[in-house]
């Protein structure tokens, strides 16, 4: 497999900002995918790859999406994947299938992405490049039940991972038992950069250790009565530090959010080595306290916030909730809150970056 060398974005530090358009559908940005794309050519809808895949009688109801596309009798029970998200990372394999999406910052003003599958079955042939366990990631691995793949991991990580009683996957262990290292991966980018892991191993390697393949974790969201927000959200341009800025832009023809790394006058699709770009029903913005588990790793409270839902071109405020049991959203009011059904993407963003400004 060839993969494209994609160039790296600067991103200075600056005012995070919430921008929509007086009309619904956000223009493509400027990037090493062609211009214009967007998520009707990366993810049609009917396909695999949309984030509002048509229901189907025969299947059972995806709780992460609240699409019908699980086979019946597969595993019911979700499968959480550290993902690699530094420039030498990008682009990824198979990141975009994932069901639901958390991307928070790490250390260094860099972030990872934690890609969850609502069961094992629902992992791609390929996707990766798979690093090491973080605290937040673990901290809401725990909250959905998830069997939580990753290589290795910082101290507290590695800790909470037995404190919590996870069933986990560490691939710096069982590489060759749960995933591969990719010759052509590692000559281009560096072995640390090259463990990828797929449908196949993982089910084999879940099988052999036997654990459970359901939950009794209630799904994060509802679906049984979404609703459009009164703010704005046609795009939005949101920052985890000064080096990781990141923009969702509303395509109104295929009701779903693209994503972009940068600023909105700088950006470049979130694509796959495949050209997949990654696209979504619903952005996410959870605010929560961060601060320093230790000298080189960041950490959130997790425990209760408020935040942003954008979704079919709109926005409005939200609270959440984490236990050890649950991760679950409300509306301002605290009732329950309903998505629009297909894949979402929770952007973890500490208090001092709040969306500031709404244009309309």
């Amino acid at each position: 497999m060839k993969y494209k060398a994609y160039r790296l974005l600067a991103a200075a530090a600056g005012a995070v900002c919430l921008l929509a358009l007086p009309a619904c559908g956000g223009q493509g940005g400027a990037g090493s995918a062609p211009s214009g794309t967007s998520a009707s050519q990366s993810a049609p809808s009917g396909t695999e790859e949309s984030g509002t895949q048509p229901s189907t009688a025969a299947n059972d109801v995806n709780p992460l999406t609240g699409v019908a596309d699980i086979t019946p009798g597969t595993s019911a029970r979700p499968v959480a994947l550290m993902v690699e998200n530094s420039s030498t990372a990008r682009p990824q394999l198979g990141l975009d299938k994932a069901d639901l999406f958390l991307e928070a910052e790490t250390e260094g003003g860099i972030t990872r992405i934690m890609a969850v599958f609502a069961g094992a079955s629902r992992v791609p042939a390929e996707i990766g490049p798979i690093r090491s366990a973080r605290s937040p990631f673990v901290t809401v691995a725990q909250s959905l039940d998830a069997v939580y793949g990753h290589a290795g991991g910082s101290t507290l990580g590695l800790a909470n991972i037995q404190n919590f009683g996870l069933d986990d996957v560490n691939f710096l262990s069982n590489a060759s038992q749960a995933g591969w290292r990719d010759a052509a991966l590692s000559a281009q980018r560096g072995a640390e950069h090259s463990l990828l892991t797929g449908r196949e191993k993982l089910e084999s390697f879940i099988g052999d250790r036997g654990y459970a393949t359901s939950t009794s974790h209630p799904s994060p969201f509802r679906f049984d009565s979404p609703r459009a927000g009164d703010g704005a959200g046609n795009r939005v341009q949101l920052s985890f530090s000064g080096l990781q800025r990141v923009c969702f832009l509303y395509d109104e023809g295929a009701g779903l959010y693209n994503k972009y790394n940068g600023t909105l006058d700088s950006m470049e699709p979130h694509v796959m080595t495949d050209g997949a770009q990654i696209a979504v029903a619903n952005v996410i913005i959870m605010y929560d306290e961060k601060y320093n588990e230790d000298a080189d790793h960041i950490n959130f409270r997790l425990n209760a916030g408020d935040g942003v839902l954008l979704t079919a071109g709109t926005s409005r405020e939200i609270r959440w909730t984490r236990t050890a049991e649950s991760l679950s959203f409300t509306e301002a009011d605290g009732t329950a809150l309903s998505v629009n059904p297909g894949k979402t993407y929770i952007c973890l963003v500490t208090q001092g970056n709040r969306v500031a400004t709404v244009l309309q």
